[in-house]
């Protein structure tokens, strides 16, 4: 996949994404989703993608969760 767009400091930027590992490939999935203006949480429900919560937990610490998303012929470590 070929993606072009603009930085955080307006500078132009092009390039292929490309990985040998299957993770990685969730992680695409998941900026792929963020970059046709999707939803988050919509996200979560789709196969094959990365996904991160953050949150405060009782003791108001913030907590930082990441997990994969599967799709039903897949098993993940």
């Amino acid at each position: 996949m070929f993606v072009e767009g603009t930085s955080d400091n307006g500078a132009p930027f092009a390039g292929w994404l490309r990985s040998n590992a299957e993770k990685h490939v969730f992680k695409i999935n998941t900026l792929v989703d963020m970059l046709e203006g999707g939803n988050m949480t919509k996200s979560r429900h789709l196969p094959r993608r990365w996904i991160v919560l953050k949150y405060q937990n009782q003791h108001e610490e913030m907590v930082r969760k990441v997990f994969y998303t599967r799709d039903s012929s897949q098993k993940l470590d």
